[in-house]
């Protein structure tokens, strides 16, 4: 049984308490006997409510609250350590569990009776009417959630929805494995440096000690993005960047190595093919239609719209963009073609004669351990809050720190893990996710807890990592998901940050991304590794001049994957490269090649709660451009009244209300897309 170690304090006359998992105590081999015991007890516990149909709110869906929140102690850490380094005993759990869990929710949601409890106490019990504006939510919610679920349906379509729920949840599982095992497995044994001319020292090293770790000679290139990025930008030998492009561009897929093992591409069409039936049982034209339900864009048609509508803005700019880099290629590398794997090359070698700025030269500058000194620095900044590292609190590795978020007041909020490194069996990018949510009872108060995970490149024994600005940008981004979990003042689990819809969702960590590009910012987050001198001032100004650089083909690239996300989930029985390459003909300007299959690995749709959503990006970019503007309307990026706003608008209420009116709340009036153009370049200050 997993044990969680408690920290108790005193605040305000409430008693807080911060829990974490001991992870010494986790025994795996005991995971699948409790968890099917905790979905035994719920079981047991549906079919007591459906029966009694309580009329009181503490004894209708309080005793499933706390069912969950065990649940989630049990499952949470299994999950994450999965992601954050995959073992075959790992695997073997979340596949059992994942199966298990699915049928139960759709088995819960789907059942008649305990629906009718809770919609029997909405609509007939006083106790519903005295609830605050938050439990009533939380009973709504329930209730849409059995509706969206096929609490309705015929007893046949009910048995088919908990065989397609199981069976999404198994090939999620699958596809994820596939893509980490096809990154892992991967590799380039290089014993000539001359073929590595042009890619950075920190690079090399890295790829040395890879090489070391397998008992070889020379250097290893691998598919992990901090190394993947860095040689596809720099390598001056095209066969490198070739050979390297193709294996990213179609991991996991039919055209992949491995002997097309790892081959992700008849799930994907499986998975689609489920979506779609799963949505026409409940009587939606298709997936993208079902999806939106509990959004915030009113239609499918109108995320299309919005979608086009920006590429439309953005189509002129990204042609001529293309056109000056194809033009540079020529007079000056002596590309006469830009090929797909040239693209960053030559983006990079343009950036470089432009602004006379490489990502690379300031990876110095960017140690991590500063960064995150920087990020925390911003919070004190805007919120007065401070973020201070906990010592003997228990990890799952020895290179992972969990911090405590106290606010202006000096009571704590919260804490936080990070797990920065990329390794083998690790999911790729960055992301944050949810260890215990927050919850207030009786005077008492669980507090949040999160997980912030990256992939950077690993630093030698005892030296400081270095970070490229980009990477900065990340650390930005997720810890604004961090800030709107832990600051959330709800008292009910479920309207958390984790409820609020999916297409704003990104909206608070995109804000916080804006602030890795302020100058005093940087001025503060940098310090070069050997001479500890701040970034000069001349290499920021290029620095934030090169932040336009090539943004309307970056903005048509977001535009596509969105766009082909939409188009998965909207035309039935279509193969999923050719709906790729039917968007990509409207919107594509950067090369690609035949044997592209980056659906493969697009895993956001795929295994992450992404599907019919990924717009959702672009859509928060929009209100993200807007809200940030709040603070440099006034002059000052970092106003402390604006901040306070912030935080009680935003980051607090979690999905206690529709972010729209969190939203109004804050800015005073609707949204608009201006300010996205404005900070994408494409449209004057």
């Amino acid at each position: 049984m997993l044990v969680y170690d408690k920290k108790q304090v005193h605040s305000n006359g409430k008693k807080l308490f911060l829990s974490t998992p001991n992870w010494d105590s986790l025994e795996l081999p005991s995971v699948i006997p409790e968890l099917k015991a905790l979905l035994t007890e719920e079981d047991e516990l549906i079919e007591r409510i459906a029966n009694e149909r309580p009329s009181t709110y503490v004894l209708l869906h309080a005793p499933f609250t706390l069912l969950n929140d065990r649940s989630r102690r049990l499952w949470g850490p299994v999950n994450h350590l999965n992601s954050v380094g995959e073992t075959k005993e790992l695997h073997s759990i979340i596949e059992e569990g994942e199966a298990l869990i699915a049928e139960q929710s759709s088995r819960a949601q789907m059942h008649e009776g305990l629906y009718l409890a809770y919609a029997s106490y909405r609509n007939h019990s006083e106790d519903y009417k005295t609830l605050g504006k938050e439990q009533k939510k939380v009973i709504d919610d329930r209730i849409l959630d059995f509706e969206l679920g096929g609490v309705a349906l015929a007893p046949e379509n009910k048995a088919r929805m908990t065989e397609i729920k199981t069976r999404l949840a198994e090939l999620s599982n699958k596809i994820e494995s596939n893509v980490k095992a096809a990154v892992s497995e991967w590799s380039m044994h290089i014993e000539e440096e001359l073929l590595l001319d042009g890619v950075p020292d920190a690079i090399k090293d890295a790829m040395q000690r890879a090489a070391l770790a397998k008992g070889l000679s020379g250097w290893l290139l691998t598919l992990h993005a901090p190394m993947y990025g860095p040689v596809i930008s720099h390598a001056t030998e095209k066969t490198i960047r070739k050979e390297l492009y193709t294996a990213f561009v179609t991991r996991a897929s039919d055209q992949g190595p491995h002997d097309k093992k790892y081959n992700n591409m008849p799930l994907l069409s499986e998975v689609l093919s489920l979506r779609d039936e799963e949505a026409k049982l409940l009587d939606c034209a298709n997936f993208a239609e079902l999806a939106l339900k509990k959004r915030m864009a009113p239609s499918f048609a109108r995320a299309e719209e919005f979608l086009l509508d920006l590429a439309h803005k953005a189509e002129l700019k990204a042609k001529s963009e293309f056109a000056a880099l194809a033009e540079f290629a020529r007079t000056d590398l002596d590309i006469l073609k830009i090929e797909a794997w040239d693209f960053a090359y030559v983006g990079e070698r343009y950036a470089k004669a432009r602004y006379d700025l490489s990502q690379e030269e300031l990876r110095p500058y960017f140690s991590g351990t500063r960064v995150l000194k920087g990020v925390f620095g911003l919070v004190e900044r805007l919120y007065g809050a401070r973020a201070v590292e906990l010592p003997g609190v228990s990890v799952w590795r020895n290179d992972v720190k969990f911090y405590a978020l106290y606010d202006k007041h000096d009571e704590l909020r919260g804490g936080f893990y990070a797990d920065l490194y990329a390794r083998d069996g690790k999911s790729q990018g960055a992301w944050m996710d949810i260890v215990l949510e927050r919850e207030e009872k009786a005077g008492t108060v669980q507090l949040p807890v999160a997980y912030l995970n990256c992939n950077f490149t690993e630093p030698k024994s005892g030296e400081e990592s270095q970070l490229l600005h980009g990477e900065v940008e990340t650390i930005f981004h997720e810890f604004g998901h961090v800030l709107h979990h832990l600051f959330s003042r709800t008292k009910e689990p479920e309207l958390s940050m984790n409820g609020v819809e999916w297409d704003a969702v990104e909206c608070p960590s995109q804000v916080n991304e804006n602030w890795a590009w302020e100058k005093s910012m940087l001025h503060s987050l940098s310090r070069h590794v050997r001479t500890h001198e701040s970034l000069p001032t001349e290499i920021m100004d290029k620095l934030i001049s090169a932040k336009y650089h090539l943004t309307a083909l970056m903005l048509l690239r977001q535009i596509e994957f969105s766009l082909v996300d939409l188009a998965l989930h909207t035309k039935l029985d279509i193969d999923p490269n050719v709906a790729l390459q039917e968007v990509r003909a409207k919107v594509r300007v950067i090369p690609t090649i035949p044997e592209d299959r980056f659906l493969a690995s697009f895993t956001h749709i795929f295994s992450g709660g992404y599907a019919a959503g990924y717009y959702s990006y672009l859509w928060a970019e929009v209100l993200a451009s807007d809200l940030f503007e709040a603070f440099t309307e006034t002059g000052d990026p970092f106003n402390k009244e604006v901040g306070e706003r912030f935080l009680s608008s935003i980051l607090e209420v979690g999905s206690s209300r529709p972010f729209m009116e969190s939203y109004k709340e804050f800015r005073s009036r609707e949204p608009s897309p201006d300010a996205l153009l404005r900070l994408r370049g494409l449209m004057p200050s």
